[in-house]
């Protein structure tokens, strides 16, 4: 029987590059976030609309992310590495970047993939690409 000694093994993280929104080169400013929680990614659908199943979702998307930050490389002025929180509330100011950053996080959520895969007429889950 297999053992799991990653517990963190499998679970999706996306690393988006945001230097450009503080005047640095793309890639000298990153964030990476993680795949959300079975808890968070149920409350993206909470609520919605049936017939407009995305309305409110990006709302959602917006109040599970910070909690879904799991690395960065913003520093403060004394070189101590910012908290999660403080790095959102720079971000969030930046409508752009923070655009960026759910938007490419949603996107590649592997549940979105699937979702969007099944939606395309795909009904073979097994298919469904989970990198």
């Amino acid at each position: 029987m297999p053992v799991l000694k990653d517990k963190q093994a499998g679970i999706f993280k996306i690393k988006v590059n945001v230097g450009e929104y503080f005047g640095f080169q793309d890639d000298e400013l990153y964030v990476e976030l993680r795949e959300p929680t079975t808890e968070e990614a149920t409350t993206l659908t909470d609520g919605t609309d049936p017939g407009n199943p995305s309305s409110g979702q990006l709302k959602r998307m917006f109040s599970i992310a910070p909690k879904c930050i799991i690395n960065h490389n913003f520093l403060n002025e004394d070189q101590s590495q910012m908290t999660n929180k403080e790095v959102w509330d720079l971000i969030k100011v930046r409508s752009g970047c923070a655009m960026d950053i759910v938007s490419a996080w949603g996107n590649n959520i592997p549940l979105a993939n699937m979702s969007q895969k099944q939606s395309a007429g795909s009904q073979n889950i097994q298919s469904a690409d989970l990198e």
